[in-house]
This record gives C-alpha cells, sequence and structure tokens, in this order.
C-alpha cells in the first residue's frame, strides 16, 4: 500500500508556475528601479549567501541524474576549491554550510527512501575543505553549522578559534540544536532531547563557549619573553571554573584568541524558544518560508525580544532561503525550470519534509491538507512544520502532492525563476515586505545556479545599488556584516559580559526544587536561603561570591560534634529585601548569626552570616571526618605552596573546605 502511494508520487507533475514567480520583462538589464539613493538615503545593502551541504543534491533532490551537476564529487576537495574561487569572483558574503548528525528515516519509518533518493545522504564532514578554500580566497567568509547536542563545549571551542585563526577570521558558526532520533540513535541515546530543554542547554552550552572565547585568554597574554624563557603569562590565561544544570569544566581554553575571539554567529529556529535564543545570542538568524507574509512576524518577534535584552534590534540580520533560477531573459530561466524538472525526485522531497516535519507523508492521501496535528514530533521541529502548514497566497493549501512538488526544487524556501531583473525585483520584495537583510542562496544544479548568481544576478543588484560594488579585503566575518573594526562580538550582545577584562564567573547551578543540596549537612536552611536570596542581589553579577567562606568542627563539652558554615550574603540591599528576610531567618535558627567582622563595611556586602549545625557523631565518625579535613588542609597548603613557588602557574583549586571567588 505503501508503495502505491510511492509510486503515485513519483508520478505526480502538478505545475510548478503557481508558486514560482516570473514575469515576461524581457532582456537581462532592462531598468526597474532607480540606481540613485531614495530620498537622499543609501539603499539598504543586500547580503548574499551561497547556501551548500557536503551532501548530494542538498535542496534539489534528484538533480545528480542531471549531466550538468556536481553535487555527487563533494568528496573531492576541488569541488570546493572551485566553489570558492566562484563565491569570491561575485562578492559573496559567505558559504553557508549545512549539516546533519543522522539520515531522514520519518518516511515510511524507514532511512531506505532516504539512501536510495539521495536525499542528504551521504553527509561528509563540513569543516575539513574549509583551509583549502581559505587559501584560494581573501575575502570569502565560511558558516559551518554545528549542533550543541552532540559534543562537550571545549572541542567545539577549539575546532572554531583553529578555523578563526587559519581563515584570518573569516569564520561564522550556525548554532543548531539536534532532534532527530536516528541522530542520538547513532551516538548511542535512545530519546532525543525536548524541545525546549534542548534550548536551556544550548544557552548555557554558549555561556561556556564565551568563558573559553572571551574571558579566558587576555589580549597580552603571548609575551614573547626569550629571555625568561616564556611564551605565554599563565597569569593572563584565566581558569573557567563552569559549574551548571549541564555542563560542568575546570580549565584554561586551549588555544589563543582568534581573530574573531567568537566566531559570527548564526542561528536557525523561529519556535518561542528558539526565537527567545536569538535574541539573546545570535547575530544573523536563518527563516524559512514561501512568503513573505509567513516570515515577516517571525522576524518581528525577535526584534522586539532582541530589543528587551537590550540589544539593538537592528544589529539581528536576518537571511531567507531562496533558490534563483537566473537566465538572460525571463524565456531562457523558463527553459532551465523545464530541464531541471525531469530529474526531480518527489519522493527525495518527501522523505525530507516528513523528516523536518515528523509527518510520515507517505501515509496521508495526496490532496489531504497538512495540519501540524498530522506531525507526532510537532513538540521538537516547530518551526520547519510551521513553515509547510502555514498557508499564504503563494501556497493556499498545503497537501502531500504540493509538497511533492515544492520541496524537489528548492525546498524550504520559494524558488523564483525569470531574468536578473525578475529575480532583483523578488529579492527587493521580500526586503519590503518581510525585513529580511539577505539570503541564503540554494542552488538547484552545481556547477550552474551559483555561476548564474555570479555573472547574471550580481550585476543587476549592483546596478540598483543594493549590493556592494567590490569586496573590501581582510574584513572578518563580522566585519562583513556590521562594517571593519567590529571584529568582536558588540557591547550590546550577552556574551560581551564575559569578556576578559569584565569577567565574573556565574554563581553554581542549585536545583530549585533541592534546596537541601546547597548545605554541606544538616537541614542548610540558612545557607540555602542565604545563597537563594544572593542570587537576586542587583549589584553583583557573581551573587555567591563565597558560598562555603569557612567550614570548621569542634567538640563541645558534652561529646557533641558542632559544624558551622559562615555564608555570604548581600543584606541591607534596596531591592534584595529578600536577603533581609533570609538574615532574620538565620539569625531566629542560631541566635549567633552576625556580621563577619573581617570584611571591610561595604553595605552591599554587609551581610555575612552564620549557620550553625550541632549533631551527634560516634567517635568513627569524628575520627573520619577530622581525618579527612587534615589531609585536605595538608593538601591546600602543599598547593599553596607551590603556587608561590611559581607565581601562581598553577589553577586555582577547589574542595569542600573552601570555594574561593
Amino acid at each position: 500500500m505503501a508503495r502505491g502511494k510511492r509510486n503515485r508520487a513519483e508520478e505526480t507533475t502538478p505545475s510548478v508556475a503557481k508558486r514560482l514567480r516570473s514575469s515576461s520583462n524581457g532582456e537581462a538589464g532592462e531598468e526597474t528601479s532607480s540606481t540613485e539613493p531614495q530620498n537622499g538615503h543609501q539603499k539598504k545593502q543586500i547580503l548574499l549567501n551561497a547556501f551548500d551541504m557536503s551532501t548530494v543534491g542538498h535542496l534539489s533532490p534528484g538533480q545528480w541524474k542531471n549531466p550538468k551537476d556536481r553535487s555527487a564529487t563533494k568528496r573531492n576537495l576541488q569541488y570546493w576549491i572551485d566553489l570558492a574561487k566562484i563565491l569570491e569572483r561575485g562578492g559573496i558574503n559567505a558559504l553557508f554550510l549545512a549539516d546533519t548528525y543522522g539520515g531522514y528515516d520519518t518516511y515510511e519509518g524507514s532511512l531506505d527512501n532516504c539512501i536510495r533518493r539521495a536525499a542528504q545522504w551521504p553527509v561528509t564532514d563540513p569543516t575539513i575543505p574549509i583551509s583549502a578554500m581559505a587559501a584560494v580566497t581573501k575575502n570569502l567568509a565560511f558558516g559551518i553549522t554545528a549542533s550543541t547536542s552532540f559534543e562537550p563545549p571545549f572541542l567545539l571551542a577549539k575546532r572554531f578559534s583553529t578555523l578563526d585563526h587559519l581563515t584570518g577570521g573569516r569564520i561564522g558558526w550556525n548554532i543548531v540544536t539536534s532532534w532527530k532520533k536516528s541522530a542520538f540513535k547513532a551516538i548511542g541515546i535512545d530519546t532525543p532531547i525536548e524541545h525546549d530543554q534542548r534550548y536551556a542547554q544550548a544557552d548555557e552550552y554558549l555561556r561556556v563557549l564565551y568563558k573559553l572565547w572571551e574571558g579566558s585568554w587576555s589580549e597580552d597574554a603571548i609575551i614573547n619573553d626569550v629571555e625568561n624563557d616564556a611564551y605565554i603569562d599563565p597569569d593572563r590565561v584565566r581558569q573557567i571554573n563552569h559549574h551548571g544544570k549541564f555542563f560542568n569544566l575546570e580549565t584554561r581554553h586551549i588555544v589563543d584568541p582568534s581573530p574573531q575571539r567568537t566566531p559570527f554567529l548564526f542561528q536557525a529556529g523561529t519556535s518561542p524558544a528558539g526565537s527567545a535564543f536569538a535574541s539573546k545570542h545570535a547575530e544573523a538568524i536563518f527563516v524559512t518560508g514561501h512568503d513573505p507574509s509567513v516570515v515577516a512576524p517571525k522576524i518581528a518577534n525577535i526584534r522586539r525580544l532582541a530589543k528587551e535584552e537590550g540589544r539593538d534590534p537592528a544589529s539581528l540580520k536576518f537571511f531567507c532561503t531562496f533558490t534563483p533560477i537566473v537566465g538572460r531573459t525571463d524565456e531562457e530561466a523558463q527553459e532551465k525550470l523545464a530541464e531541471v524538472k525531469k530529474y526531480a525526485s518527489t519522493i527525495g522531497g518527501l522523505v525530507l519534509v516528513s523528516g523536518w516535519t515528523g509527518i510520515d507523508l507517505s501515509k496521508l492521501p495526496l490532496g489531504k491538507e497538512i495540519t501540524k496535528e498530522d506531525s507526532l514530533e510537532a513538540h521538537k521541529v516547530t518551526s520547519a512544520l510551521s513553515a509547510f502548514t502555514t498557508t499564504s497566497k503563494t501556497i493556499p493549501k498545503w497537501t502531500p502532492e504540493v509538497v511533492a512538488e515544492v520541496a524537489s526544487i528548492g525546498g524550504l524556501g520559494p524558488v523564483s525563476v525569470g531574468s536578473p531583473s525578475t529575480v532583483a525585483d523578488e529579492l527587493e520584495r521580500w526586503v519590503a515586505e518581510a525585513d529580511v537583510d539577505g539570503f541564503n542562496l540554494g542552488y538547484v544544479t552545481t556547477p550552474g545556479t551559483f555561476e548564474d548568481v555570479v555573472d547574471l544576478l550580481v550585476p543587476e543588484l549592483r546596478r540598483r545599488g543594493i549590493y556592494p560594488q567590490k569586496a573590501n579585503d581582510g574584513l572578518t566575518a563580522r566585519e562583513k556584516v556590521y562594517g571593519a573594526g567590529q571584529a568582536h562580538l558588540r557591547s550590546d550582545h550577552t556574551g560581551s559580559a564575559y569578556k576578559y577584562d569584565v569577567y565574573k564567573e556565574d554563581p553554581p547551578y542549585v536545583e530549585e526544587d533541592a534546596p537541601e543540596k546547597v548545605g554541606l549537612n544538616g537541614n542548610g536552611n540558612g545557607q540555602s536561603k542565604a545563597a537563594r536570596a544572593n542570587l537576586k542581589c542587583p549589584l553583583d553579577n557573581t551573587p555567591w561570591p563565597r558560598p562555603y567562606d569557612r567550614w570548621t568542627i569542634s567538640e563541645t563539652k558534652d561529646g557533641r560534634f558542632s559544624s558551622v558554615w559562615i555564608i555570604a550574603a548581600h543584606v541591607g540591599v534596596p531591592g534584595n529585601e529578600v536577603a533581609d528576610q533570609a538574615a532574620n531567618e538565620a539569625a531566629d535558627h542560631n541566635p549567633s548569626a552576625r556580621a563577619d567582622p573581617r570584611l571591610p563595611p561595604q553595605p552591599e556586602k554587609l551581610g555575612i552570616f552564620m549557620d550553625n549545625h550541632e549533631t551527634h557523631h560516634s567517635p568513627d565518625d569524628e575520627r573520619r571526618v577530622r581525618a579527612v579535613l587534615v589531609r585536605r588542609q595538608s593538601r591546600q597548603k602543599a598547593l599553596q605552596t607551590r603556587r608561590e613557588a611559581t607565581k601562581g602557574t598553577l589553577a586555582t583549586t577547589h574542595n569542600t573546605l573552601v570555594r574561593s571567588t
């Protein structure tokens, strides 16, 4: 039965004309808009990225059968070298490389059709060819997709710092969170991470990376002191001590600062969680949709959220998927479309969309309208699901039949067919109606599509004054977007709070529903309330500066064993009344609670109070605890001696007795 549906889909050849915008404007170069600035203002410059993937076909499955297509040769390094040279010649902003960590097995519940149709299968590593492409270009940037779900932040930080060095700062990272079951099973995990939890994990992942990229190394850490045999000053390479919900590490970044430190940050995802994530972290957002009316609200929402985060909404750049089929005339472009349709794999398109949306389209009648309720994984793939269920004037009804047609050429976004003038008109319409800043241009055939963009479309955009006349040599990926001199993160970006000169470590993660974990022993009421009150202090970004300033033990006259903690809390600070309440409750619990006289009289750090727990212990317990304390104190003293002898080259030590800020 499923095979019968597959055959019907293969035989279906509905007209593409209704969704492919074209016109009869005639020859290329026909004037459609003025090249002069409007109202004395410079026209908005369009950014163009080439959109590719280390796989066969990418967004137009089946073209491997086309004699003109070389997408099946991407395992040959020459493919990437040739492509980079073409894009450099056209002044293309960046080569944006997609990636995936598992095959598409939703269609018919099997991976077989993904493999058979070469629907983004096989897939090689996108990072490997970058250095070769960088060696034959001066200006082309590279955006590489990598997931936050499968490798520790330290490894990704090392790889991207290395690439940023080798390319002279021309590296961007497309941040994604993974959801495919096949990908998780490939690394030995049975169940994918829930959607919103993925973004919570990714948020912490980024904070760890900012610490490594921005906060670990001083700009002047490399001293090249030949006389003293010192290449790097270890005092200028900070150890990162991150103890979060998802990640724990104590290390210094192993790579010295690259030209950008943090790579230019792309992000794809417009769900509520994805939009919130983008508003904090992304510098450029990859959006999908087949009509400006579908994309515009998503862009407006993320810009609004960015403003609430204290960022300039205009600093976020939005790139829409867009597949151009360009000819010297509209008629020639239509002939190119007719030719590529001969090789399009409708089943390959259904395989991709089934995977993107979580809907097994083989089970739906060809004429049935697709809804979000059809997805068994709607909570995991909300952005792609929205793209293929939200109707518009361009596509008033989504059915498997329409999807088979749309996804076989262009996949995720609109396809524009026509002369350079026709396609340029469409790009300008999207900029005006959706507020996009640029486009990720997909290809139908390679070579072919990108050559037409460089030789036909780019000259038309330049003639209109909406595309740079010439690329500026030597700019980083970030400078190509924000302008010369902005190689590092903007000051209003979330990651700027972790820069070396202003760095402050985040407080350790505390389970919201398990406050008793804050205490080392006993019921921990005082410690828990003080620590959690501190988390709300508005005057310090490190609200838990000394969670365990001292832990002492003593034996009372009646044989009881007493353990004492001194906890830091911000008391007497306007807006932090919860700390005052915690101090009062601690005083009720322990009448000897007091401010620590060792501290200078700083109002914002006045409240040091004690939480004294007295518990009965057996002699064996006392001997065991005392032995632990003596051993740890001896180790601490030895480490301190070594630290002084080597002028601070050892990392700060951490143990349960003393945690330094």
